[in-house]
């Protein structure tokens, strides 16, 4: 009754539950994983990965273990410590207990993709340092009175994917940027020792679905907090972070930086960019193949099967991909932590 009564007077229609077991076997990275936050007061584990809506999740999820600064443009860390308790080793026992609910937050991998490149390449959206990181990782020599800024803005997708996709192959050194990286191995361990797989949602790419997704999160947390009706409270959230707090006072942070002018990073003007209309535009068959096999894993996790990841409509459409007649190789898992 309270749920149907937070939520609206028309019932929720959210996907289906998948209880198969994973496909695919393998060895995680060994921790801690900083995109998986625990709130033992409500009994959930919860991941996000980078560029699939972090920003705005962590700031649910803030809100949820009762942080003042929920608001907060910086949500991941406070002086280099994370805001929220991680998941690790030494927690890691909660991951088995029927208890608690496990959620994870995807995105399409051709549209994650694209959406990196225009918000961190295009468009510079880092700190200085940052910047400068990722040109290394792109392998892009410095050139001598050019920033870092200006020489990624000069990059173009197909450059782009191409020097992404030579991070993904190599084996030495470096690691893998957090927006880019498969998101298989973002949220830890889903099978072996725990026995229990995350519910995976995939982000919405349509104006207005967030707010739906929400719902259906916080309806699953709901069904085994301890305190459901304060859960399902919380789904004003996105309505309320989506107001300008160009006045808000957010703590320090590895930047410097302690204001900016904020608006939700699910909203049109900001992080999604039209990510998926705009997508379509940019990827060639061929180009888009090519990324296919880049992110196979995280395909086949999450898209493929009879145990696909939840998702409220179909997916946006990008160009057709008949076939891709190169093997699939497994890609280096969390080399990037």
């Amino acid at each position: 009754m309270h749920q149907r009564r937070l939520l609206g007077k028309t019932a929720l229609q959210c996907p289906e539950q998948c209880t198969e077991p994973p496909t695919h076997e393998r060895s995680y990275s060994a921790g801690p994983w900083y995109n998986s936050v625990i709130i033992e007061s409500h009994r959930v584990i919860f991941c996000v990965a980078p560029k699939a809506g972090s920003v705005a999740w962590r700031q649910v999820f803030l809100r949820m273990s009762g942080s003042p600064d929920w608001r907060s443009p910086y949500p991941f860390f406070i002086r280099g410590r994370p805001r929220l308790q991680i998941l690790d080793r030494g927690n890691m026992h909660f991951m088995g207990n029927d208890n608690w609910t496990r959620i994870a937050i995807i995105r399409e991998p051709a549209i994650r993709l694209y959406s990196t490149f225009v918000d961190k390449v295009k468009n510079g959206a880092a700190s200085p340092a940052h910047l400068a990181q990722l040109r290394q990782q792109l392998n892009l020599s410095a050139v001598q009175g050019l920033s870092n800024k200006a020489q990624l803005a000069q990059l173009d997708f197909h450059d782009f994917v191409t020097r992404v996709g030579r991070t993904l192959r190599s084996t030495r050194g470096g690691a893998v940027n957090m927006h880019w990286a498969p998101q298989h191995d973002t949220c830890g361990p889903k099978s072996g020792s725990t026995g229990r797989r995350y519910e995976v949602y995939v982000t919405p790419e349509q104006t207005g679905e967030q707010q739906n997704l929400l719902d259906c999160v916080l309806k699953s947390i709901a069904s085994r907090s301890p305190n459901p009706e304060a859960v399902l409270r919380l789904n004003d959230t996105f309505a309320l972070t989506s107001m300008s707090v160009s006045n808000h006072q957010a703590a320090p942070n590895e930047t410097g930086r302690t204001k900016r002018s904020f608006v939700n990073t699910f909203s049109a003007a900001a992080h999604t960019h039209h990510a998926a209309s705009s997508a379509a535009a940019a990827y060639t068959p061929a180009l888009l193949a090519e990324v296919k096999h880049m992110y196979a894993l995280d395909y086949a996790e999450f898209f493929l099967g009879s145990c696909a990841a939840r998702q409220l409509h179909a997916p946006p459409a990008l160009p057709s991909v008949t076939s891709v007649t190169r093997s699939v190789r497994p890609m280096p898992n969390g080399s990037w932590r």
